[in-house]
Parts: C-alpha cells; sequence; structure tokens
C-alpha cells in the first residue's frame, strides 16, 4: 500500500484498518485455519473498471476483476476509509445489493455523530426504495443538490459505520508499525436490510469473537456464498 501525495495519512491507515477487519473476518470465515484456495481476494485501492474505486474491496476467488475488463459479479466487501458522500453510499448500496459496505471514520465522540445522517438516507431508502417504488433521493451537498434514482434492485446486505476512536496516526510508532486494539478501539452500528435484522444495531466491543462481529462475518459469508454460486 502506498500513500498518495493526494491523501492524508490518517486516510491510508483507515484503508490499512478496513483490509485487517477483513482478514480477521476471513480467518474466522476458515475456522481459523488461515486462508485456502477457494479464499476470497482482497484489494486496496484497485481500479476494478467502475466509476467508483473503492478503499478495499474482495471479490470471491475465481471472480477477480480488471481495470481494462471490468468486473462479470458484484463484489462481496467494500469498505470506504474517510469521507463518503450520501449521493456515493446510496449508489453503490443500489448497484451492489449484495455486498456489504463498511464505511470507516475517525476525529469523532461517538460513531453515531458522523453515522447519522447517512443512516436517516439509508431508513429512508429501506422504507421507500428498496425495490418497491421508483423514488428518488435528493440530498444537499455542499451547495448543489445531487440526485439519485433509485433502480429495482433489492438490498439485502448491510451497512455497517465503524468508529476509530483514537487518532491512526497515534497508533503509529517509530518504526512505522501500526498498532491497535480491535475489541476497544472500534465502535459500531449497523444498519440492516434484511427481514431477520430490521433495526439499527451499536456496539462498542469488536472482538473477533463478539457477537456483533459475528453478524459482520455473517453477512461476508452470506455474500461471498451468493457471489460465489453465479
Amino acid at each position: 500500500m502506498t500513500k498518495t501525495n493526494r491523501e492524508t495519512l490518517q486516510h491510508c491507515l483507515g484503508k490499512f484498518i478496513l483490509w485487517d477487519i477483513y482478514h480477521q473476518m476471513l480467518l474466522l470465515m476458515n475456522e481459523n485455519e488461515g486462508e485456502t484456495e477457494s479464499s476470497p481476494s482482497v484489494y486496496i485501492e484497485k481500479d476494478i473498471g467502475d466509476r467508483c474505486v473503492p478503499d478495499v474491496v474482495a471479490f470471491a476467488a475465481h471472480h477477480s476483476p480488471s481495470s481494462q475488463q471490468g468486473y462479470e459479479h458484484e463484489p462481496i466487501f467494500w469498505g470506504e476509509s474517510g469521507r463518503l458522500s450520501i449521493k456515493k453510499a446510496l449508489d453503490i448500496s443500489t448497484r451492489f445489493p449484495h455486498c456489504p459496505i463498511l464505511h470507516l471514520r475517525w476525529h469523532f465522540p461517538t460513531c453515531l455523530d458522523f453515522s447519522k445522517d447517512l443512516e436517516y438516507q439509508l431508513e429512508v431508502y429501506k422504507k421507500f426504495g428498496n425495490g418497491e417504488s421508483e423514488t428518488e433521493y435528493t440530498e444537499e451537498d455542499g451547495n448543489q443538490q445531487q440526485q439519485a434514482k433509485q433502480e429495482k434492485r433489492t438490498r439485502n446486505a448491510p451497512f455497517h459505520f465503524i468508529l476509530f476512536k483514537k487518532d491512526p496516526i497515534d497508533c503509529l510508532n517509530d518504526d512505522g508499525v501500526f498498532t491497535y486494539d480491535l475489541q476497544d478501539d472500534l465502535e459500531w452500528r449497523t444498519v440492516w436490510f434484511d427481514d431477520e435484522n430490521e433495526d439499527t444495531t451499536a456496539g462498542h466491543s469488536t472482538s473477533a469473537s463478539s457477537p456483533l462481529f459475528q453478524d459482520l462475518t455473517d453477512s461476508i459469508l452470506k455474500s461471498y456464498t451468493i457471489n460465489n454460486d453465479n
């Protein structure tokens, strides 16, 4: 992973955190046996031939994307580090209905402080635009009005908000080693789109054995199964 001149060190470290969260989930999915030949691969800042370049993305093992040919199957994991506009969030939520999305931020007192506006839009999307109507969404993005039309696709994968409770730079030592605690340094909120989990859930403990982390892992496994069969 290489830091570009246009991005902050925090943003770069945020991508690493998302990559690491995915890696921890992958280990849990494989019952701590490590990666196998059929394990999906995860990429950082990979051009997948889409109009959006994800910060972190994963595809099923035999569905490798390319910038020239694009992708035939939707991702099984999509991670965004730092700011994410409502327009982009609704866009990728609509076009990739089976893909769990993770949005990581830092420098906020609580997860809700940065997630509430998008949570509201996602709840509206669930109620009126999740394959039920031709709802048109309007958001205030600076001084410009942005519009995104809902396509006729039903979303069933969750949208996860993650707060890194420290400044990522503070976790980087003089030798360039980045260290953080999966259980103590992350706070989660999740907007669910399936019938089994209708309400937004929140959590402060995110160890690999916690129920909330298991929920997140289950959503990735479900997405992997759907895309692996296509």
